[in-house]
């Protein structure tokens, strides 16, 4: 009588497991998870996060937005939304924060490592990982926490210190006390400390500067960047927060059309393609994009695209669309996605030409790219 043939298993080293794990797109880590106990250990292992965030070739990025609701015929900024730009078919999915009521409308703030920042009407924020689902709630400000209130958030920023392997939001208020009328005030939470900390603008050599409506800090580099407007020679310039310095300072924008922004503030903003600092605003009928070249070199501006949209290249079905583009990111091969005054999202090639739209009827101030992590809150030393 034949005995049973023993199939065996092949037994990987413990190494090689974790280099094969390590190079896995972050959703099915998480499905992975479920496989073994050893699984489970390995991928929530707060070290293999890291690991995986710093080594990742092609990581996910995903556009998250506020997506609009008609009510009474009048459209509302309500769900949040993750967008796929990858596939040739991009596709929307509903991220429903479990930390706040249904009826709860949260405002995008910014994006770190995987990490959201949220806002509930202005001053309660929210560091989340959708992905995760990991969540902090952060304590109330020092200038949020004062009664009477008389202050607004303008300022919102988020980003990491390496140096100090810590989480950082930023947060600059208006003082609408008459005394000090238009003074802005500048604090910091550390993830790591738990704990806010005014920033003192006398040292920092700041010129007095005011703020161009709510806006979300433009990270690159550690440093995070917003338009503002110089009272002392009544030009819109760029704010910038070193977070590892803890300085501030204020950049120039592109001379040629410095006058441009100064009538078209709203429309124009910041934002990071390929690794550079740019700034777009509307001329003409089209939007030009400009690139600092060389960080800080006021000389260094120059621009670098035209994106313009007509009617004759847009469905009929989607309404007209909007004269001007928000550029969001650039993807590899050059091609900048960006939004058209809200229900599109667009892409063009480097010489301005469009290659794509698609409607997902987003609100236009609150879209970020954010990258898919398993990052958690620990800090290992």
């Amino acid at each position: 009588m034949d005995k049973k043939k023993r199939v065996v298993v092949p037994h990987l080293p413990d190494d090689l497991i974790v280099l094969i794990l390590l190079r896995l797109p972050v959703k099915s880590l998480l499905r992975f998870k479920c496989v073994s106990k050893s699984f489970f250990s390995l991928i929530s292992d707060n070290q293999f996060a890291i690991s995986h965030f710093d080594l990742a070739a092609s990581p996910a990025h995903r556009l998250l937005c506020s997506a609009y609701i008609e009510i009474a015929h009048f459209d509302y900024p309500s769900l949040l939304r993750s967008i796929d730009l990858s596939s040739s078919s991009p596709s929307s999915v509903a991220l429903i924060p479990p930390f706040l009521p249904p009826s709860c409308n949260p405002q995008i703030r910014g994006s770190c490592r995987g990490f959201i920042l949220l806002c509930h009407e202005y001053d309660n924020l929210f560091i989340w990982n959708p992905l995760t689902g990991a969540h902090k709630k952060l304590p109330l400000s020092p200038t949020a926490s004062s009664r009477p209130k008389k202050h607004c958030p303008v300022y919102y920023g988020f980003g990491y210190d390496a140096s100090t392997n810590d989480y950082l939001v930023f947060l600059g208020s208006l003082d609408f006390n008459v005394e000090v009328f238009w003074k802005t005030d500048y604090e910091l939470f550390s993830l790591r400390a738990n704990a806010w900390k005014t920033i003192e603008v006398e040292g920092n050599h700041l010129p007095s500067c005011l703020s161009l409506g709510i806006r979300n800090g433009i990270l690159l580099n550690g440093v995070l960047h917003w338009l503002t407007y110089r009272r002392d020679i009544k030009t819109t310039a760029i704010l910038a927060f070193d977070l590892m310095e803890k300085s501030f300072s204020v950049l120039p924008l592109p001379p040629p059309v410095v006058d441009v922004y100064n009538f078209f503030r709203l429309l124009s903003d910041l934002c990071v393609l390929d690794g550079y600092l740019c700034t777009y605003l509307p001329r003409n009928n089209a939007t030009e994009i400009w690139v600092m070249n060389e960080y800080r070199v006021s000389s260094s501006w120059k621009k670098c695209a035209e994106l313009c949209m007509t009617s004759e290249a847009i469905d009929a079905d989607d309404g007209p669309p909007h004269p001007y583009i928000s550029p969001i990111y650039s993807t590899k091969c050059g091609d900048i996605v960006g939004l058209n005054g809200g229900p599109r999202v667009v892409k063009f090639n480097a010489k301005g030409q469009l290659l794509e739209h698609h409607s997902f009827r987003v609100y236009k101030r609150e879209a970020i790219m954010y990258t898919e992590s398993l990052l958690s809150f620990s800090f290992p030393s």
